[in-house]
């Protein structure tokens, strides 16, 4: 990720827009031909995700690399809109992908504090679930600890959020599927 070209990382709200008080994380833009060789190397996920869900997906919105720096975090938010939303696409959305690119841990040895990806339920509580990898499934319900190499796949409409990174750097590729 280091290649690529970082700019501050967006949200959709009545069209695109910076609202660092709701999203305070850095989207990185790999080069050609590095974007394009990813890209490729994903194209199966659709597919993967889709037999997971027993859902026909025939589409995806490419990767999109993510950065979230000391005291970077996502308040809780949907990948979805309805209608009436500018970007079509985003309104098509079903499912989310994150892939973690780094693991909690360490600062000095590549990994980072906090950052945590939680799931809530519509009151903006943590929903009750399973998880894979190193998740709290207690009452709590569903928080995922990071974990490099981490697929975590879920409906584009759960209300979600990360946590804010205390330290270090958290890096992740994310897509959604339709």
């Amino acid at each position: 990720m280091t290649r690529g070209l970082a700019h501050p990382a967006e949200i959709v709200a009545d069209g695109y827009a910076l609202e660092p008080r709701v999203r305070l994380a850095d989207e990185v833009v790999l080069p050609e031909p590095d974007a394009t060789r990813l890209d490729a190397s994903l194209a199966g996920l659709p597919a993967l995700v889709g037999r997971w869900f027993g859902a026909a997906l025939a589409d995806w919105e490419g990767s999109c690399l993510l950065r979230y720096g000391p005291g970077g975090r996502y308040l809780p938010h949907r990948d979805v809109a309805g209608p009436g939303v500018v970007d079509q696409v985003v309104s098509r959305r079903r499912f989310t992908v994150v892939l973690f690119l780094n693991a909690a841990g360490d600062a000095s040895g590549g990994g980072f504090a906090g950052g945590r990806l939680r799931i809530l339920d519509e009151a903006g509580r943590l929903a009750a679930g399973e998880a894979v990898g190193q998740a709290d499934r207690g009452q709590a319900g569903l928080v995922i600890e990071p974990e490099e190499g981490m697929l975590v796949a879920f409906p584009a409409g759960l209300l979600h959020e990360v946590e804010p990174v205390t330290s270090g750097v958290r890096d992740v590729l994310v897509s959604w599927l339709s």
